[in-house]
């Protein structure tokens, strides 16, 4: 990890981001749907870090981004980050039945929405009467237009964006079909080299890479996918080693969970060229 990094890399941002595995705990997983499919439980203490048994730390693995390559950091390097990494944005998301569902912050911390699994429950929360309706419910993965003159259809991710579906798409795009479920994919295939890429809220991005891996995955793997280097016009790409070892759409497992925590480098990017860098101001983060 550098010392210290220009605000930005060329045409990418430097980063901190964490990821850790998230869990319903058992005896609080009641939450269904009128046709009694499993939804994302929303109480107060219904969500955890995912904990293998035998191991009682939960799964959470810090990760630097200097603007072209993404290093797997390590306990002495993640303690001595007090002062320089800051909080920036938070996701947390899970995958059921080809779905995923998004919220923007830490729902082992919080209760999500209204902290009901039905009408009939009581507000179990233990937050105080001040963080009552204070957080968002769960909802789906949705894009909107990034509305970048310089590269047509391209797509944002987010939260309470307009539309479920990417805008367009191009064949041979790699990252489209490892990351994105059928569901969220565009009717358009664009033809020309610019249209079809991807920006958007950082941590959900970070997520949806994640999701697309087993666990044990993500130290050796991610640090190949969230690469910006300039002979691939400086997109994320799909590595070799996942093409080969995991199958598309594998890892989307009824009930499986990340939380991504993005912390600002404050020897590199601002908050306003992580904002631009998720906007597509510097380009498609994913092409």
């Amino acid at each position: 990890m550098a010392t210290s990094t220009n605000a930005t890399n060329g045409d990418s941002a430097t980063y901190f981001f964490q990821i850790h595995g998230l869990q319903p705990l058992p005896d609080k997983d009641t939450r269904r749907d009128s046709r009694d499919r499993w939804l994302p439980p929303k109480k107060e203490g219904s969500n955890r870090l995912l904990q293998f048994e035998g191991q009682p730390i939960p799964v959470k693995l810090m990760f630097y981004h200097d603007g072209a390559s993404t290093t797997l950091l390590g306990d002495q390097q993640v303690a001595a980050l007090r002062t320089r990494a800051v909080p920036y944005k938070t996701y947390s998301l899970y995958h059921a039945r080809g779905v995923f569902w998004i919220v923007d912050y830490d729902v082992t911390r919080h209760k999500v929405g209204d902290g009901k699994h039905d009408e009939d429950d009581a507000d179990e929360s233990s937050s105080g009467d001040e963080d009552n309706g204070a957080y968002d419910d769960w909802s789906e993965l949705t894009f909107g237009p990034a509305n970048i003159e310089e590269h047509p259809f391209l797509s944002y991710a987010g939260h309470h964006q307009n539309t479920r579906r990417l805008l367009a798409q191009r064949r041979g795009q790699d990252w489209v079909q490892h990351l994105i479920p059928d569901r969220y994919q565009s009717h358009f295939t664009a033809t020309d080299g610019k249209s079809g890429g991807l920006v958007g809220e950082l941590p959900l991005l970070i997520g949806l890479a994640a999701m697309s891996l087993p666990v044990q995955g993500w130290p050796g793997v991610l640090p190949q996918t969230i690469v910006n280097p300039p002979q691939s016009r400086r997109s994320w790409r799909i590595s070799q080693v996942q093409k080969d070892h995991v199958d598309r759409g594998t890892q989307w497992i009824d009930k499986r969970g990340v939380l991504v925590k993005v912390f600002r480098d404050v020897q590199g990017s601002s908050e306003d060229e992580l904002e631009q860098y998720e906007h597509g101001v510097y380009g498609p983060i994913l092409a």
